[in-house]
């Protein structure tokens, strides 16, 4: 069984309709990777305006398995996969990827997403404590 993920505050308060938390990390990755194609710009406008309004086929934020959600946006490669959380209104993002330029690798992904539904489901996960 996988150690359990605790996540942190990314983009909350009331200026988010979607409040966002993340894993250490994804952080890492998000910090390192998330300003390629102004993906943080993206991210932080999609929690502004509440995640809802961007899921669906051909649209940044896509409904993958076990309730589990790809973030990713045409620009980059780097995509990000959690859940909701309690609520609509609460987004738990755990795992992250980036794939090559130019490259194809669905394995890759397949993994990341893998281990985003385990911790899903097998409620691997907690708020820090400082975050909430």
């Amino acid at each position: 069984m996988a150690d359990e993920v605790v996540v942190s505050p990314l983009f909350t308060g009331e200026d988010y309709k979607t409040q966002v938390w993340i894993s250490k990390r994804a952080m890492k990755a998000f910090w390192s990777h998330g300003g390629v194609g102004r993906f943080d710009q993206k991210l932080e406008r999609y929690a502004e305006k509440t995640f809802e309004n961007w899921i669906g086929a051909g649209r940044p934020i896509q409904r993958r398995e076990s309730g589990v959600f790809r973030i990713g946006h045409k620009t980059t490669t780097f995509r990000l996969f959690g859940f909701f959380g309690e609520s609509a209104d609460e987004f738990i993002i755990v795992e992250d990827w980036f794939g090559k330029p130019g490259g194809n690798n669905p394995r890759g992904e397949r993994e990341a997403l893998k281990r985003a539904v385990a911790i899903k489901e097998n409620d691997l996960w907690r708020k820090d404590n400082d975050g909430g």
